[in-house]
């Protein structure tokens, strides 16, 4: 029991570690794009900031993905 109990825990902490790593890319490709566009548009110095239009638009995005997998598992609205 205590083998099986300890697999899981590795299974999920893989999943985890996985889940998180994928997460940490898919920002870096936001902000990456976002900072090439800012930069192309000479919008560098002015309050246009590409690392906090990443993180706004990472957090909406993550913010949908919750509210859909919600609704999915549970037929609710939030």
């Amino acid at each position: 029991m205590n083998k099986t109990l300890l697999l899981i825990g590795k299974v999920l902490l893989s999943i985890l570690i996985g889940w998180l790593s994928f997460l940490a890319v898919i920002f870096l490709i936001i902000w990456g794009i976002l900072y090439k566009d800012s930069h192309k548009k000479r919008y560098v110095g002015e309050n246009v900031s590409p690392f906090r239009e990443a993180i706004i638009i990472f957090s909406s995005s993550l913010e949908l993905v919750y509210k859909g997998i919600y609704y999915l598992f549970f037929d609710k609205e939030i």
